[in-house]
């Protein structure tokens, strides 16, 4: 696909899954193991909860005439454990683990999804060898940006959640002051459930 700023990958990759949980990197990328991969079907690869570990491959084509640098950009950040394999010919040039089980300060870039920095030289190709392995749900949108594309749209999705949390803090404000006057026990009860609901949208942002 032409590669306009921005797109998604679910549908080029080709997923291998580990039923022992014990394949390695080379194991993956050596063309003659006997490997089941088979072709994802869907632009957000759902392989449901509590499955075994995944393996994930994509190739990226440069085919420009300049280096791209790119962000692989994944925004589902409740995979327990991912590894990101940058590989060359049959070369790991790269590798990027993160995930909620690992400390935040190990994350290739301090952003509150999994993103990795690609750089890809003019007419040339990389591709992408990931590990995945989650006692939740096993689900990858995975996303490719140019670096200038992410974060503009990054900025205006930030914008757009800070006018929603604004909105949520100032009801709480208003009606916690309607509490305190009228006393009437209601409005606890809407106070409490708007700051839970505040919360629980921000811990998914």
């Amino acid at each position: 696909s032409d590669f306009e700023g921005h797109l998604s990958l679910g549908q080029h990759l080709l997923i291998l899954q580990d039923n022992k949980g014990n394949l390695t990197p080379e194991e993956v990328l050596n063309p003659t193991s006997p490997l089941q991969w088979q072709s994802s079907t869907q632009e957000i690869p759902n392989l449901g909860l509590g499955v075994s570990p995944h393996w994930f491959s994509v190739i990226l084509n440069n085919n420009r005439g300049e280096s791209l640098n790119a962000i692989l950009d994944m925004p589902y950040t409740m995979m327990d454990y991912l590894d990101i394999y940058l590989v060359t010919g049959d070369t790991i040039i790269a590798v990027a683990q993160t995930g909620d089980q690992r400390l935040f300060s190990t994350r290739p870039l301090a952003h509150r999804n999994f993103l990795v920095p690609i750089d890809i030289p003019a007419g040339q190709s990389i591709q992408l060898i990931i590990r995945g392995e989650s006692y939740g749900a096993m689900q990858l949108p995975l996303e490719l940006w140019s670096t200038e594309a992410f974060f503009k749209t990054d900025q205006l999705a930030f914008a757009a959640q800070l006018v929603f949390v604004g909105a949520m803090i100032a009801l709480i404000i208003y009606n916690f002051f309607l509490l305190v006057s009228t006393r009437d026990p209601n409005y606890l009860w809407y106070v409490l459930s708007m700051t839970s609901i505040t919360f629980v949208v921000m811990s998914f942002h």
